[in-house]
């Protein structure tokens, strides 16, 4: 068992309005282990600068950085020997810090995810996108192996992340890098766990339909499930993937699929299934912005 002597907490941030409350829940966390926090990226509202803690750097970069690229210039400045990922628009709770920890259990080989929040009282918007992104990593589900773990909040041992080579920079937005380092870890034996007590709030807004649209289809673009090297074991069937027309055609019957997976496996909360219709309709993006990325590979060839 690995016994760490030091927790580099590592933020990528494009201009977030809301750094300071990652930040604050941050600094308050009731550790046994000293830890640094590095925030990379831009902060046009020079919110970071007003927090006076010598555990906060902040590397500015001169243009805006993706998240996957910010990640890796972050443990490149960090002096840790445990990672810990949050995103900008985050709030951890008190024992997040812990919780990662007692996760990992000192186990260099494993990769750490833990849980998103999600609170009736957020805006429709924001409470439907949460549930359509983390649906399988919500704070009611139980602990255990994931295929994807989300990089919002994500923990490994530094020697694991040497091994692993970083988050591949070549994925521009957020989204596709984090599936694609959880399976990089598995292809090299760790163990990929999702712990439901390492706990964020995801508080990114979403205002309209059209907002979480957008995300999901992204989301279908980069996704590593229509990737037949990643031999994901919910990747889509290799008739869907040789005819990327059946996946716009069946989209709704896909979608449907993933809300019965929601409701009976999952389990969702029955409070918040009003958000369900808005979820279908982005499985239904997810399928789109997957056929898009199908046809331009297929026509690269």
């Amino acid at each position: 068992m690995t016994q760490y002597s030091k927790i580099s907490i590592i933020i990528p941030n494009l201009h977030s309005p809301i750094i300071n409350q990652t930040l604050d829940s941050l600094l308050i966390q009731d550790t046994s282990i000293p830890f640094e926090i590095i925030i990379v990226g831009q902060d046009k509202y020079r919110i970071i600068e007003k927090v006076i803690d010598k555990r906060v750097k902040f590397i500015e970069t001169e243009n805006p950085t993706p998240p996957a690229l910010a990640r890796n210039l972050g443990v490149a400045a960090s002096t840790g020997d445990y990672l810990v990922f949050i995103d900008s628009d985050c709030v951890a709770a008190e024992n997040f810090l812990e919780m990662h920890l007692t996760a990992n259990g000192g186990n260099d080989r494993k990769l750490v995810g833990g849980a998103v929040k999600i609170d009736s009282n957020e805006n429709y918007w924001t409470l439907s996108d949460n549930i359509a992104t983390f649906h399988e990593v919500l704070s009611h589900m139980p602990p255990g192996p994931r295929d994807i773990l989300p990089s919002l909040n994500l923990s490994l041992s530094k020697s694991l992340w040497n091994q692993l080579g970083g988050f591949d920079p070549k994925y521009p937005k957020a989204a596709g890098e984090d599936a694609d380092f959880s399976f990089q870890a598995r292809e090299k034996g760790s163990d990929v766990i999702f712990t439901p007590d390492a706990i964020v709030t995801h508080l990114h807004k979403r205002d309209s339909l059209t907002s979480i649209l957008k995300h999901a289809y992204n989301f279908g673009k980069y996704s590593i499930k229509i990737n037949p090297k990643y031999k994901v074991d919910k990747s889509l069937p290799g008739v869907f993937i040789k005819h990327p027309w059946l996946i716009m055609v069946f989209s709704p019957l896909l979608a449907c699929g993933v809300i019965m997976k929601i409701m009976c496996f999952e389990k969702l909360p029955f409070k918040y299934w009003h958000t369900l219709p808005v979820v279908k309709l982005a499985k239904i993006a997810w399928c789109f912005g997957a056929t898009k990325k199908l046809k331009k590979q297929q026509g690269e060839k």
